[in-house]
């Protein structure tokens, strides 16, 4: 019973949490979920799969992000442009479908209570958004059942209450909705099941859901074909057993050729939207956007800063070490040894090993029904003493505490994991509010100095911009005061003017602290930390080419301090101290200046640099 207690409580928990936070617009916004989604409203409301038009208007009414200037003529990101106006949705539509229900009951009740039915009013973006809760439930109820046949229901409460709280499940279902890993989470629970159960009992039934389940994960996320590993390899522990699993196909061939024809035709589905709207039947719609097998990044996706797995995720360290306990039950060994390394090498081959727009690394969230199992079996293992029990409480505890502690900085706008650094982590490990310097060395990967134990040495650059010609970047600083001008970025100007000095002419030594340092205003408030303009010191010379900056906009009219704050129109200083680097040549230079990747409006004024050396 603690198990199924579990499952109610996990439900309860994500579905407060969900309300809690209300992140209700991402499919308006645009992105992966949209890319998901979009396929509902154009096919049934708006009917304009083939162009998009109608689609991206309703869209556009409820959409706070920015459309992309990317030569598709609609200015987004999640279809490609076939030309004539012709567009092909850029992701596979098995999450639509899987999504369908919920796009169906919001459609009835937008109609029925009057309501804008246009696929984007809030209520479609409210139940659309409920459509993960449901599947990762259902996964956890199939999970459960294929738990409890090995272990007891309080060991099982334990692992289903860990993968619910202490991993980035919980991000992605409350948080983060609508994105393709939560659905995934539940089907592979369903494959695991049904796979079990078709080698005990091959009914019909099971084949139909082991052909279902593994269809809609392929037609969801086409590159987790491998979950035919598990319904192929479960359960075989020796060559015999292979040999008699060839056996148990053909004596069962109706059952499996079931299976395989459901699998097909669920696959055939894309294949025939593509013909449909490409004219061909194999279609890749992500184009410049690859795998490079050759150069995968596995140790920083595994444990890297940037969204690592394992460094938002600490608890799936105990999954890994339990595969050794596998060796106990060998009906899951193969599965998890062949699906396990095959799906982190391929995932981290991506070109976007890192993957934006998340919370750790979301494509090993599909992986977790799998790795629950050796996970359960380390729990059973240090559960049978009192001590190791007290240990195992403690880590999960500790964990759990991790995780809530990650999700509230994020909440709160505190980190975005994909920007993460080592520095910056450890700098802010725990804290739920953060500093001015905690921002530096977010940007820098520096640590600052403490300013007490520092000596000031002397000043080597100084612009304030009050003797330039140029009426087009430089402007009063206040309206009525023309004796004091500064530089103004407006929507054609990237740099400011880039004032530098030489080593040799300040006697500039490898270790001195070079402290930039700028009288900065923003008059918009950030939308985008990729956006944001830079305050940028430049090493450079022969065998030297080192560039250190830090962001501006969020960093204006703090405390308190997040990536996403910052107040309009207040002047403020902003500096940082970074460390010279050894001089290599006669002609080594120092410049700094300030750059804006986008059109921001924003306007600076005593810029300047000074040496510092430790006392």
């Amino acid at each position: 019973m603690y198990s199924k207690y579990s499952i109610v409580f996990i439900f309860i928990f994500y579905l407060f949490f969900l309300h809690f936070f209300g992140k209700w617009t991402l499919n308006a916004g645009g992105g992966d979920a949209w890319g998901y989604y979009g396929y509902l409203p154009a096919t049934f409301i708006h009917d304009d799969l083939h162009t998009l038009e109608k689609s991206i208007e309703a869209r556009t009414l409820y959409s706070s992000g920015d459309f992309i200037d990317n030569g598709n003529p609609l200015r987004i990101d999640e279809a490609k442009h076939l030309g004539d106006g012709k567009q092909v949705m850029k992701y596979s539509m098995g999450i639509a479908i899987l999504m369908f229900p919920f796009f169906i009951i919001a459609h009835f009740l937008a109609l029925l209570f009057g309501l804008p039915a246009d696929g984007y009013s809030p209520i479609y973006l409210y139940f659309v958004n409920h459509a993960s809760l449901f599947y990762v439930t259902l996964g956890l109820i199939f999970l459960r059942k294929v738990l409890l046949r090995y272990f007891e229901d309080k060991i099982v409460a334990t692992t289903l209450i860990v993968l619910g709280i202490a991993t980035n499940l919980f991000f992605f279902v409350s948080y983060n909705p609508s994105m393709s890993h939560t659905f995934l989470f539940g089907l592979y629970g369903v494959l695991i099941y049904s796979s079990l159960r078709f080698y005990e009992n091959p009914k019909f039934r099971y084949a139909a859901l082991i052909g279902l389940s593994a269809g809609m994960i392929t037609l969801s996320r086409p590159v987790e074909i491998l979950c035919l590993i598990i319904p192929l390899t479960v359960g075989l522990v020796s060559v015999d057993a292979l040999k008699n699993r060839f056996a148990f196909f053909g004596e069962h061939w109706k059952k499996t050729l079931l299976s395989i024809a459901i699998y097909a035709a669920i696959g055939s589905i894309q294949m025939l939207y593509w013909k449909w709207a490409t004219g061909s039947f194999i279609y890749y719609s992500y184009e410049e956007e690859g795998f490079d097998f050759k150069h995968p990044h596995i140790i920083d996706g595994l444990i890297g800063f940037r969204n690592g797995w394992l460094t938002y995720t600490p608890v799936m360290f105990l999954a890994l070490l339990g595969i050794y306990f596998l060796k106990k039950n060998r009906e899951f060994l193969v599965p998890v040894l062949l699906y396990l390394p095959l799906h982190i090498y391929i995932i981290y081959s991506w070109h976007c090993w890192n993957y934006i727009n998340g919370f750790g690394s979301r494509p090993m969230i599909e992986s977790y029904p799998l790795l629950s199992i050796p996970m359960t079996f380390i729990f059973a293992s240090m559960w049978k003493k009192k001590w190791s029990k007290g240990l195992l409480l403690f880590l999960l505890a500790a964990c759990i505490f991790l995780n809530l502690t990650h999700i509230s900085q994020f909440h709160k706008g505190l980190i975005y994991t994909e920007h993460g650094t080592k520095r910056f982590y450890w700098s802010t490990f725990g804290k739920q509010t953060f500093s001015y310097n905690d921002y530096v060395v977010h940007d820098l990967r520096e640590f600052q100095p403490n300013p007490k134990k520092l000596t000031f040495i002397k000043q080597i650059l100084f612009e304030d911009f009050n003797d330039s010609l140029d009426y087009i970047n430089y402007v009063c600083r206040e309206k009525n005061d023309c004796s004091d001008t500064v530089f103004y970025f407006n929507n054609k100007t990237e740099y400011t003017k880039k004032i530098s000095t030489t080593y040799n002419e300040h006697n500039i030594k490898e270790g001195d602290y070079i402290k930039v340092s700028a009288k900065l205003k923003t008059t918009q408030k950030p939308w985008s930390s990729w956006d944001m303009a830079h305050l940028v010191c430049h090493f450079e010379g022969e065998g030297v080419n080192r560039w250190k900056a830090i962001k501006i906009e969020h960093k204006i009219g703090g405390p308190p301090y997040s990536l996403w704050t910052g107040k309009p129109n207040v002047w403020e200083e902003m500096s940082f101290y970074t460390k010279a680097p050894k001089k290599k040549s006669e002609g080594q230079k120092i410049s700094i200046y300030a750059w804006q990747p986008k059109s921001r409006f924003i306007y600076i004024d005593d810029l300047k640099a000074e040496v510092y050396r430790k006392k």
